[in-house]
């Protein structure tokens, strides 16, 4: 049957009403759609594995289960002890840099400095210690208020992250369960050549992939390794300190090198040289070891993008969206770059004609 102009016009019209009430309705469960739908790409092998002895649904059902064992426990676990931590860690590094050797170092008479203080005085920056200890005191007093509301707004709505996940866990099961379904029918919806939506596809699942296998494996190892070298170290508030490197571990070049290189320093500094030499040692092999040999193997060739591009992205999204701009702010840009290298293919060509040009 033949839609006239007009009819098709009321058609679209209804379609797009339809689809922004479904976008006002999902705003609030952005985070676990995103999530599960990341998820679902992760712990598919282990829903192919599962599927070889139960239905689809019954593999759907256990992964799910899995999820729950190996993600919301241990976080319940750790934003349980991050909570402790916390304001300890607040004291611990106002009392380091009042420590004697860290002063002598940093404001007394010596070339570094000089140089700082050359430098602050350029730049109209009043570097004195009582000056210094003020502004640490009072930027780490906010970022630990700030961490601890954060966390209590999590543990006090303890219901609200239950459902998050639940809903979590519906993508998740929906995504192995229906996935194919749902892309055979976008990819016969969407008016775009097939080769050009099955890019899209693959970039999508790819970059999956990479922040979450790549970038995921390589912040838990870094975070793990990193606490454990830590205790061994004598550092106190393990948690809190594993937690922050697991995130830097997402932000390319810096990394984890933010957390372990001053404390190296201070444990130097105040006479525990072996300790401290030992610390940068291991984290610093951790570190290359992960970057450099096993997230390129996990990430693979095909995905690689600029460093510097990747970490505007990371942390873009984390100041737009929080700590889950981890994720958002590389899936974006992986989509921006995607665009241009169809745009340019196009450009080039006029069309699309081959897988190959898409692999290039």
């Amino acid at each position: 049957m033949l839609i006239s102009p007009k009819g098709s016009r009321f058609l679209l019209l209804i379609f797009i009403v339809i689809l922004f009430l479904f976008m006002y309705l999902s705003q609030r469960f952005l985070a676990p759609i995103v999530l599960g739908s990341v998820g679902s790409a992760l712990f598919y092998p282990v829903y192919k594995f599962l599927k070889k002895k139960w239905s689809g649904n019954m593999a759907a059902i256990v992964t799910c289960i899995l999820l729950v064992c190996f993600i919301f426990i241990p976080l319940i676990f750790v934003i349980s002890k991050l909570y402790g931590e916390i304001y300890y860690v607040y004291g611990e590094v106002v009392s380091a840099v009042k420590e004697r050797g860290i002063r002598d170092i940093l404001f007394g008479d010596n070339k570094f400095a000089k140089i700082m203080m050359d430098i602050t005085d350029f730049l109209g920056f009043n570097y004195s210690y009582e000056n210094m200890v003020g502004i640490l005191e009072e930027n780490i007093g906010r970022a630990s208020t700030m961490a601890i509301k954060y966390i209590n707004n999590i543990a006090g709505n303890l219901i609200h992250l239950a459902f998050n996940f639940f809903m979590m866990l519906l993508v998740v099961y929906a995504s192995l369960t229906k996935g194919r379904d749902l892309m055979v029918f976008l990819f016969r919806i969407i008016p775009l050549p097939s080769n050009l939506s099955k890019l899209f596809t693959k970039r999508w699942l790819a970059m999956n992939k990479a922040i979450i296998v790549g970038n995921g494996v390589s912040g838990l190892a870094q975070g793990a390794l990193g606490g454990f070298a830590f205790y061994l170290a004598g550092i106190q508030a393990v948690f809190v300190w594993s937690s922050v490197m697991f995130i830097l571990a997402f932000l390319p070049i810096v990394g984890i090198t933010l957390v372990y290189v001053p404390t190296s320093i201070y444990l130097v500094v105040t006479g525990r040289t072996m300790a401290g030499l030992a610390l940068f040692i291991f984290c610093f092999l951790v570190s290359f070891t992960m970057d450099n040999l096993i997230k390129p193997r996990l990430i693979g060739s095909k995905i690689a993008a600029d460093t510097v591009f990747i970490l505007y992205c990371t942390l873009s999204g984390l100041a737009v969206f929080g700590i889950i701009g981890i994720f958002y702010g590389p899936l974006i840009g992986s989509f921006l770059v995607t665009i241009f290298q169809v745009y340019g293919i196009l450009n080039k060509s006029g069309k699309i004609d081959s897988h190959s040009q898409l692999e290039r």
